[in-house]
Protein backbone atom coordinates (compact mmCIF):
# COMPACT_ATOMS: atom_id res chain seq x y z
CA UNK A 1 0.00 0.00 0.00
CA UNK A 2 0.90 3.47 -0.59
CA UNK A 3 2.20 5.74 2.13
CA UNK A 4 -0.31 8.69 3.62
CA UNK A 5 0.34 11.84 4.02
CA UNK A 6 -0.73 14.97 5.70
CA UNK A 7 -2.69 15.86 2.59
CA UNK A 8 -4.82 12.65 3.17
CA UNK A 9 -7.21 10.72 5.46
CA UNK A 10 -7.43 7.18 5.59
CA UNK A 11 -11.20 6.34 5.57
CA UNK A 12 -10.55 2.63 4.62
CA UNK A 13 -8.27 -0.19 3.95
CA UNK A 14 -8.71 -3.85 3.00
CA UNK A 15 -5.89 -6.20 1.48
CA UNK A 16 -6.73 -8.31 -1.25
CA UNK A 17 -10.05 -7.41 -2.47
CA UNK A 18 -11.61 -9.29 -5.39
CA UNK A 19 -10.77 -6.72 -8.51
CA UNK A 20 -14.51 -7.45 -9.72
CA UNK A 21 -17.77 -8.03 -8.08
CA UNK A 22 -19.87 -8.78 -11.23
CA UNK A 23 -17.07 -11.36 -13.18
CA UNK A 24 -18.21 -15.37 -13.70
CA UNK A 25 -15.54 -17.47 -13.18
CA UNK A 26 -15.97 -21.53 -14.24
CA UNK A 27 -15.20 -23.22 -11.23
CA UNK A 28 -15.46 -21.90 -7.64
CA UNK A 29 -11.36 -22.63 -7.42
CA UNK A 30 -11.31 -19.80 -9.81
CA UNK A 31 -13.44 -17.73 -8.15
CA UNK A 32 -11.47 -18.10 -4.93
CA UNK A 33 -7.92 -17.66 -7.07
CA UNK A 34 -9.52 -14.45 -8.75
CA UNK A 35 -7.18 -11.08 -8.97
CA UNK A 36 -6.93 -9.00 -5.59
CA UNK A 37 -6.20 -6.00 -4.70
CA UNK A 38 -6.18 -3.65 -2.08
CA UNK A 39 -8.52 -1.19 -0.97
CA UNK A 40 -6.78 2.39 0.25
CA UNK A 41 -10.01 5.08 0.58
CA UNK A 42 -8.45 7.94 1.52
CA UNK A 43 -10.13 11.49 1.80
CA UNK A 44 -7.92 14.45 -0.13
CA UNK A 45 -7.75 16.95 2.47
CA UNK A 46 -7.98 19.85 -0.14
CA UNK A 47 -10.73 19.03 -2.49
CA UNK A 48 -13.07 16.56 -0.35
CA UNK A 49 -12.23 13.95 -3.44
CA UNK A 50 -13.26 10.60 -1.99
CA UNK A 51 -10.87 7.67 -4.17
CA UNK A 52 -8.83 4.84 -3.45
CA UNK A 53 -5.25 5.54 -3.47
CA UNK A 54 -4.15 2.22 -4.49
CA UNK A 55 -6.04 2.03 -7.63
CA UNK A 56 -4.30 0.42 -10.50
CA UNK A 57 -6.05 0.71 -14.29
CA UNK A 58 -3.67 -1.55 -15.91
CA UNK A 59 -5.42 -4.61 -13.20
CA UNK A 60 -9.18 -3.38 -14.68
CA UNK A 61 -9.40 -6.04 -17.79
CA UNK A 62 -13.04 -6.33 -18.73
CA UNK A 63 -13.23 -9.47 -21.20
CA UNK A 64 -16.12 -12.09 -22.02
CA UNK A 65 -16.32 -12.87 -18.70
CA UNK A 66 -17.41 -9.72 -16.92
CA UNK A 67 -21.27 -10.03 -16.82
CA UNK A 68 -23.02 -6.77 -15.37
CA UNK A 69 -26.85 -7.85 -16.33
CA UNK A 70 -29.15 -6.51 -14.67
CA UNK A 71 -32.33 -7.37 -16.74
CA UNK A 72 -33.02 -10.62 -15.56
CA UNK A 73 -33.72 -9.28 -11.66
CA UNK A 74 -37.19 -9.08 -11.47
CA UNK A 75 -36.65 -5.77 -9.33
CA UNK A 76 -34.39 -4.20 -12.04
CA UNK A 77 -37.13 -5.21 -15.07
CA UNK A 78 -39.58 -2.74 -12.48
CA UNK A 79 -37.31 -0.17 -12.85
CA UNK A 80 -37.49 -0.41 -16.42
CA UNK A 81 -40.81 -0.35 -16.87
Amino acid sequence: MKSINKKHKLLYQQKDFPLFQNRMYETEQNAIDCPKANIYLVQDQDTGLIYNLDFNPELMVYDKHYQNEQAVSPSFQKILR
